[in-house]
């Protein structure tokens, strides 16, 4: 688990759950490729799963990480044709990444922040820097194939304080019985 704001908390929560993480804090916030380069000594055999924390989505791990190979593979729900973070062509590849185009697009997607990355992939990672904009739009420019796997079923990014309060409450709505 890779930290930074609120470090102490992080490190005195996870060491009460069952499966108690590794906890790499950050002092300075290096991006997600950078923080997976980081803790590159910590991995057993690629292909790994890298998981933003902000996101509630039930992924095909398994279909995941046999996608990955060498290279790299992100987890995508649906979206149609044109709309979405990404686009992809008639195998499930990216073509379409941050308004850039890179082949004909017959789906439309949106990364979910579930990603497994092989071993050429786990090399190339900057020190510091994004996953998105500067490891798969270089791979992309470069003519490299970025599989996907679909998601089943909704996804949430609880990245900012209203997501936070609405993926809690509808939690609330499903979890607890009217009366109890």
């Amino acid at each position: 688990m890779n930290i930074h704001h609120l470090p102490n908390e992080f490190i005195r929560y996870s060491s009460q759950l069952e499966a108690v993480p590794h906890v790499m804090e950050e002092p300075e916030i290096r991006g997600t490729a950078g923080g997976v380069a980081g803790a590159r000594a910590l991995f057993g055999e690629p292909p790994i799963l890298v998981w933003n924390g902000d996101i509630i989505v039930e992924p095909p791990v398994g279909a995941l990480l046999a996608a990955a190979g060498v290279g790299l593979a992100l987890a995508v729900a649906s979206r149609p044709t044109g709309s979405g973070t990404v686009g992809l062509d008639a195998t499930g590849a990216v073509v379409r990444l941050r308004g850039e185009r890179f082949g004909d697009e017959v789906a439309g997607g949106d990364y979910v922040g579930v990603a497994a990355m092989g071993a050429r992939v786990l090399e190339m990672l900057p020190e510091r820097g994004c996953l998105v904009g500067d490891v798969a739009l270089p791979l992309l420019r470069a003519g490299e194939r970025i599989a996907t796997v679909r998601v089943a079923g909704e996804w949430v990014d609880i990245g900012t304080l209203d997501a936070y309060r609405r993926a809690n409450a509808e939690w609330l709505l499903r979890t607890v019985k009217p009366g109890a």
